[in-house]
């Protein structure tokens, strides 16, 4: 066998028993600390989302790894977010600039966004 050969991805329902297997005696912290992943997950939309793209980042390359992670590349994905938040700030100040009719009313919370 190759030593570059990957394991193949899981199917959905595969990896849905595989979730509800290592989770089933998880305390409830932890239980908690998954659905907020989840939402992590849902809510990430690249570098507009800096803070969801460096948490759903670094546990992919974990993940990618079997469970390792090394310095250097959780420095690369916390270089990266420093970049994107940059970025998103002034990409907000651009847009609120060009459109200011469309900035009306309060932010949108998380639990309205989701």
């Amino acid at each position: 066998m190759n030593a570059t050969a990957k394991t193949p991805k899981p199917s959905r329902s595969e990896a849905m028993a595989q979730l509800l297997e290592e989770t089933a005696e998880l305390p409830d912290c932890c239980m908690e600390s998954l659905v907020t992943f989840a939402k992590i997950l849902k809510l990430n939309r690249g570098s507009i989302t800096p803070v969801e793209q460096l948490l759903s980042g670094l546990v992919r390359t974990y993940a990618t790894r079997d469970g390792t992670i090394r310095r250097d590349e959780v420095m690369q994905h916390v270089e990266q977010f420093e970049q994107d938040f940059d970025e998103m700030i002034e990409m907000a100040k651009m847009s609120f600039a060009r459109y200011p009719e469309l900035v009306t009313g309060p932010p949108i919370s998380e639990s309205a966004a989701a």
